[in-house]
């Protein structure tokens, strides 16, 4: 008795999740309802065949998180500033485990973050990004005992490794929620050269290693797009620090007039357009930029190494 627990999703689209159970949906369809391009950043080929299978099998799957802008208001002010009704979307969420709070400060610092978030910038900022991740922990944990407890299944729940690593994430949180066992599992690319790689046997409780892949099955664009009220056209969010897109040039601020003269007014729709780009592939986006337009051809090709 399984069910699918999703980070990807906010409890708003359970009924969109339901639809695609049912087999209301097709795939093109659940794409475009569920907002998937919107709610998450990764190809959804990646996810197909879970989907597909849990769809042919009656495998329920419930959406687990929290509404962005909720997650957005913790971060900036903190869960007491949120109203009641909102309150009812996240439990008030505990900042007080230190291992957690070293945890995710290292993974902060190690990965790839703006230049104004280094230095001093990154200690004014981590106060409200650990606000952020522990809410997300805190919810997805609240969300996953409700749905255990309510059909009684045994939950797979796919979320990045952030919340799972040395089981001080979701794992901890729903534990002293519940006692309901649990076991992690977090992949670890094995680099090509190495027969082994040692990790620390606290990792998680399974450990799958992986072969270091030379490209992945599906090419990450590394592009953030905002929509503003009164303007039809898209904007680049922020210069691409990621992705094939790291590199070319796109700065912030930059308005979208056409991909391959196509226009294109909703997210959703550009990076479902983006989204059938495979290996070899090129894309030609048209951009405003101080009243100039200017043309960048965008080629799906591994980054060059530095």
């Amino acid at each position: 008795n399984i069910s699918i627990g999703l980070e990807m999703f906010p409890v708003t689209f359970q009924e969109i999740l339901n639809k695609w159970n049912l087999g209301i949906l097709s795939k093109h369809e659940f794409i475009r309802e569920s907002r998937w391009y919107v709610n998450w950043n990764f190809n959804f080929g990646f996810y197909e065949k879970i989907f597909s299978f849990a769809k042919e099998n009656g495998i329920s799957m419930y959406a687990l998180n929290a509404p962005r802008p909720i997650i957005r208001k913790i971060r900036m002010k903190g869960w007491e500033a949120l109203s009641d009704e909102e309150k009812r979307f996240v439990p008030q969420p505990d900042l007080s485990l230190e291992e957690h709070r070293i945890l995710i400060r290292t993974i902060f610092k190690t990965t790839a973050t703006p230049h104004q978030m280094k230095g001093k910038g990154f200690d004014m900022m981590f106060k409200g990004l650990y606000r952020a991740q522990s809410a997300w922990d805190e919810v997805m944990a609240y969300n996953a005992i409700l749905n255990v407890r309510r059909d009684s299944s045994n939950m797979v729940i796919l979320a990045g490794s952030g919340h799972l690593l040395y089981n001080l994430g979701i794992s901890h949180r729903a534990y002293e929620k519940s006692d309901l066992p649990f076991r992690t599992v977090i992949c670890v690319e094995i680099p090509k050269e190495k027969e082994s790689f040692r990790v620390s046997r606290s990792l998680a409780d399974y450990v799958w290693g992986m072969e270091e892949a030379k490209r992945a099955a599906f090419p990450s664009i590394g592009l953030r797009f905002k929509k503003f009220n009164g303007l039809d056209n898209l904007v680049i969010e922020g210069k691409p620090i990621e992705g094939i897109a790291k590199g070319s040039d796109f700065e912030k601020g930059d308005i979208v007039l056409s991909v391959d003269r196509q226009n294109f007014n909703d997210i959703n729709e550009l990076r479902i357009y983006l989204a059938r780009s495979q290996w070899g592939d090129e894309v030609r986006f048209c951009l405003l930029r101080a009243a100039q337009e200017k043309e960048i051809s965008l080629k799906f090709h591994l980054p060059q190494e530095e």
